[in-house]
């Protein structure tokens, strides 16, 4: 019997390695080329281990400071296409602005481009062959408040924070990121997509229809009203957590294989539950909230803030 036991697990464990691994190459192929992910591939961070590290091989040290701006007209859809920047994004302004700086040491210079495709304002870096070196970069979005089109991020490892703002008019929100963390502290949009590998997803004041997914990223969710929209998690891992008021309307669907529920605080009537399902209600049920995990827990606590 403890034979059966110790199968089971390490099954379970090589189901868990390898479904991280495959969701990451997927992830990555989907959604970067070469060029995309050499900064984590930094063949320069190699030969660093093999050779004194004050040999430069043709290595410099660059300095960017760049601005790039758009009116938007005719634009549905803000693409971001970034490798290991820190990205934030505010409103403001009349016009969409991009500005890249910082400084990198590499073989050759990074190229950055802010293009129209289409419908489509493209904010694309790509990085050298070789990849870069101590890498200190920041990629600052400002977009108008009368911009009420798509967002669509796009990042390997790097940061991206949405900065707190009452932007209301984006019709959604993308995310797609390897270990890039993003935190908006008031998603407040129809739609918001969130995917990652290993990153730590968390958004703040939601109202719109949620979908966040991660292989071993945390994920964190904060709802300001008591209607809570439609909301999907699913992860391998990570842990969830849910911060709703008081009098929040919801229906849970809790699925997992080895994962738990704590939802100590939180008045929840229970329809069904089993090892592996728990069929819940909060104060008469309403949408949807299904939460999808391995091994990962699901924590649900109140949110402290007054719900409306």
């Amino acid at each position: 019997m403890k034979h059966k036991g110790l199968l089971i697990l390490v099954i379970l464990l090589v189901v868990i390695f390898f479904s991280t691994l495959i969701a990451g190459l997927v992830l990555t192929a989907t959604n970067f080329s070469w060029t995309d992910i050499s900064d984590r591939l930094n063949v320069d961070r190699w030969t660093s281990s093999f050779f004194w590290d004050g040999f430069s091989f043709g290595r410099r040290t660059y300095n960017l400071d760049e601005n790039h701006s758009d009116d938007l007209k005719g634009i549905k859809t803000i693409v971001v296409k970034a490798v290991s920047e820190r990205i934030v994004v505010k409103e403001g302004g009349n016009d969409f602005n991009a500005r890249l700086s910082g400084s990198y040491s590499g073989y050759s210079r990074i190229r950055w481009t802010v293009q129209r495709e289409g419908d489509q304002l493209v904010v694309s870096s790509r990085y050298p062959w070789l990849g870069t070196h101590r890498t200190n970069l920041n990629l600052d979005l400002q977009i108008p408040a009368s911009y009420n089109g798509a967002v669509d991020i796009k990042t390997v490892s790097g940061s991206t924070l949405i900065e707190n703002s009452a932007v209301t008019s984006w019709q959604s929100l993308q995310f797609n990121s390897v270990s890039g963390s993003l935190l908006a502290e008031q998603a407040i949009w129809p739609r918001v997509n969130l995917n990652t590998v290993s990153g730590a997803l968390s958004v703040g004041a939601v109202h719109g229809k949620l979908s966040m997914k991660s292989v071993s990223g945390a994920l964190m969710a904060s709802y300001a009203t008591s209607t809570v929209p439609e909301s999907d998690f699913d992860t391998v891992s990570g842990h969830i957590t849910l911060l709703v008021p008081k009098q929040a309307r919801l229906r849970l669907q809790y699925n997992t294989v080895s994962g738990s529920l704590n939802a100590e605080g939180v008045q929840l009537q229970i329809i069904s539950q089993s090892r592996s399902k728990t069929e819940a209600t909060m104060n008469g049920g309403g949408n949807e909230v299904s939460a999808k995990t391995v091994s990962g827990g699901l924590r649900i606590e109140l949110n402290n803030r007054p719900s409306a």
